[in-house]
């Protein structure tokens, strides 16, 4: 279950979810609810993120605890951000609801040593 978020983030928060985060610009926010739904339907619950500028520590730090995984709109967004090296992340390849559904289910596979 996902508890309150804690108090001072800037990020809004779309849509809840446990298992992955996916962090987009405000232009993409339709595309990314779109994600998260199919990504639901594939048992993956995603979380989606606006983007804040400057960006948000204290909600990225929430959801790097919580899940581990973050999902990037584009790789700009990704460099901006600093992420603990034990996240695991990725920049999806376009802003398609279909690069973005992608991306969140790729960080879902086992990582390859």
């Amino acid at each position: 279950m996902l508890e309150d978020l804690p108090a001072g983030g800037t990020m809004r928060l779309v849509n809840k979810g446990v298992d992955a985060a996916l962090i987009v610009r405000p232009a993409h926010v339709e595309a990314a609810l779109r994600a998260a739904k199919r990504c639901g339907v594939r048992g993956v619950s995603t979380a989606v993120l606006e983007a804040a500028d400057p960006p948000d520590l204290i909600t990225l730090e929430y959801f790097c605890a919580l899940t581990g995984k973050l999902t990037f709109s584009d790789q700009t967004l990704l460099e901006v951000h600093v992420v603990p090296s034990s996240v695991r992340t990725l920049a999806a390849k376009g802003p398609t609801e279909k690069d973005f559904s992608d991306a969140v289910m790729a960080l879902q596979r086992p990582r390859e040593e």
